[in-house]
C-alpha cells in the first residue's frame, strides 16, 4: 500500500487499504481503518472517508471498553497480550487517535457541510484532553497486569525487573539493528510537545473559535501550544492578534510579535501542509539473553523542505507547526519500558515453558517404559522444532502506526486575494509548483497541501462560505 502511495496511485492504494479492511482479523481493523479513510481523503471521496472514520471511532470505543474489561477481570487474554502482542485488538496511538480528529474535521469541510465541520473543531481540545486521560488510565492498569503476572511467575518477574534497559540492549553487538532504531527514536522524542499534544488540531481548534468570533477560548488554543513551544514566531503573532481582537493588553515579552494586518475570521485563506512520509515502526531481532523482537522507529527524508504560497503579490512561506516524526517518538520512547517489559515476560514465560517440557522428557529417561529410545528421541525432537517453529512465531514486535500520516504539518495564512489565484511552490530535492483558483463561492478558504513525495503532491481547496 506505501509504495502505491508513494509513487502516486493513490487509487491503487486506497484499494489494497479497502482490500485490508474487508479481510484483515478483527484486531487490525483499526489500523486499516485509518489508512483507508486517510486515502480516501486523498482522493477527495469525503462520504467515504467519513465512513471510515466513524467505524473507527466505534472500533476504538469498543476495543477500549473490552480492554477496560479484560485487564481488570486478569482473563485469558492476559497471557496472550504478553506472549504476543499483536494478537490484541490495536487501538490506535494517542498521535493516530489526534491526527483522525484533524482528518475528521476536514472531511466535513470536503462535504460542504461548515455546521459540521466547526462542531468537530469545537471537540478537539477536550478531545486531547480525553486522550491523555485514557492513556494514563491504561499505563495503570497495565503495570497492574504485570504485577499479576509476575506474582504467578515470581522466577520471570524478578528476572525482568532486574534484567536490563534498551540503553543496556542498544550496547550489544548483536543488537546493531536496535541500537541504531532506538537511537533514532531519542533523537525524535525531544521534537514531541508533550501530553501528546498536537499543535495542528490545537490550532484548527483556535481557528474554529476565531471563525466565532470567540477569541478568549482561541487564545487558550493558542496558548498552548506557545507552553510548549514559546518561542514559536508565528503563533506567538496569532497570540498577540488574539490579545488585540480581545481588548486584552499585549505583553512586553511579546513586544516583538506584531499582531496580524488583516482578519483573521474572515476573508482570509489558510494554507495547511502535510509534509514527507511519516516515520513508522519496525521490528528487529533481539538476542540477548534470549530471542525475542522489540519495535524500534525509522524516519523518512522528506523530499520538500520549503513551501511558499504567493497571493496578491506576496510570498508567504509556511514553517513547521507540528513535528509528527517527533510525537510519534516521543510516545514510542514513553511507551518503550512497558513495551520491553513485556516482550521480556513473554519471551520468558515461552522458554521457560519450552525447557520445562524437555526437562519432563529427561525425567522420563530415569523411568523407562515400553516406549523406546527412538521414540522418545523423536518425540524430544518434535517438541524442540515444534518449541522452535511456536517461538519464532510468537516472537513478533506490535509495528502497526498510521503509516500515511506526514512528516509534519506547515502552515501559513492571507488575505483573500483580490483575484482569487493562488500560486503554491514546493523545492527541497526537486520543485514544484501549482497556480490555484479559488472558488468564487468561498470568502474563505483552507488549502490542504499534501506531498509525501515527489510523485505524490496532491492540492485541495476547501471553501468557507459563511464568511
Amino acid at each position: 500500500m506505501m509504495n502505491s502511495y508513494i509513487q502516486g496511485d493513490l487509487a491503487g492504494a486506497l484499494a489494497e487499504a479497502e482490500k485490508r479492511v474487508k479481510k484483515s482479523a478483527e484486531r487490525d481493523l483499526i489500523a486499516w481503518r485509518l489508512e483507508a479513510a486517510r486515502l480516501s481523503f486523498a482522493t477527495a471521496d469525503y462520504d467515504r472517508a467519513l465512513d471510515h472514520f466513524r467505524a473507527t471511532d466505534d472500533l476504538i470505543a469498543s476495543f477500549d471498553e473490552r480492554a477496560i474489561i479484560s485487564l481488570r477481570d486478569m482473563s485469558a487474554e492476559t497471557t496472550v497480550a504478553i506472549s504476543n502482542p499483536t494478537a490484541m485488538p490495536y487501538r490506535g496511538l494517542c498521535r493516530d487517535r489526534v491526527a483522525l480528529s484533524i482528518y475528521k474535521s476536514l472531511s466535513y469541510l470536503g462535504q460542504g457541510n461548515e455546521e459540521a465541520f466547526r462542531a468537530q473543531l469545537r471537540r478537539l481540545r477536550q478531545d486531547q484532553k480525553d486522550i491523555l486521560e485514557n492513556y494514563q488510565k491504561f499505563l495503570e492498569a497495565d503495570n497492574k497486569q504485570l504485577e499479576e503476572q509476575y506474582k504467578k511467575r515470581q522466577d520471570v518477574g524478578d528476572t525482568v525487573k532486574n534484567l536490563t534497559t534498551a540503553d543496556n540492549l542498544a550496547t550489544r553487538p548483536e543488537n546493531q539493528e536496535f541500537a541504531a532504531g532506538w537511537k533514532t527514536s531519542k533523537v525524535l522524542s525531544p521534537h514531541g510537545y508533550g501530553d501528546f499534544l498536537n499543535p495542528a488540531a490545537l490550532f484548527l481548534s483556535a481557528l474554529g473559535n476565531i471563525r466565532d468570533e470567540n477569541y478568549d477560548n482561541a487564545r487558550i488554543d493558542i496558548k498552548s501550544i506557545l507552553d510548549a513551544r514559546p518561542t514559536h514566531p508565528l503563533f506567538r503573532q496569532y497570540f498577540t492578534t488574539l490579545l488585540k481582537a480581545a481588548g486584552r493588553d499585549i505583553p512586553a515579552e511579546f513586544a516583538d510579535a506584531k499582531p496580524f494586518d488583516f482578519p483573521l475570521d474572515r476573508d482570509c485563506v489558510y494554507v495547511l501542509v502535510a509534509n514527507g512520509r511519516s516515520a513508522a515502526l519496525q521490528q528487529a531481532a533481539i538476542h540477548f539473553p534470549f530471542a525475542f523482537a522489540l519495535p524500534y522507529c525509522v524516519t523518512y527524508a522528506p523530499t520538500f523542505t520549503s513551501y511558499v504560497a504567493t497571493a496578491g503579490g506576496q510570498a508567504y512561506d509556511a514553517p513547521v507547526i507540528s513535528d509528527m516524526d517527533g510525537i510519534l517518538g516521543q510516545e514510542f520512547t514513553m511507551r518503550f519500558p512497558q513495551t520491553l517489559r513485556r516482550a521480556l515476560t513473554g519471551a520468558m514465560i515461552k522458554d521457560t515453558a519450552f525447557f520445562a517440557s524437555l526437562g519432563f522428557l529427561g525425567g522420563r529417561r530415569n523411568h523407562p517404559s515400553r516406549n523406546s529410545h527412538l521414540g522418545e528421541a523423536l518425540l524430544r525432537l518434535g517438541i524442540v522444532a515444534a518449541g522452535a517453529a511456536y517461538r519464532h512465531a510468537m516472537n513478533v514486535a506490535d509495528t502497526r502506526s498510521w503509516e500515511t500520516l506526514p512528516k509534519d504539518y506547515r502552515l501559513t495564512q492571507f488575505p483573500m486575494p483580490k483575484d482569487r489565484k493562488v500560486t503554491i511552490s514546493l523545492s527541497g530535492a526537486t520543485s514544484s509548483s501549482a497556480n490555484l483558483d479559488i472558488p468564487p463561492q468561498a470568502k474563505s478558504a483552507i488549502i490542504f497541501v499534501n506531498a509525501p513525495s515527489a510523485q505524490t503532491i496532491q492540492i485541495q481547496i476547501f471553501p468557507m462560505t459563511t464568511k
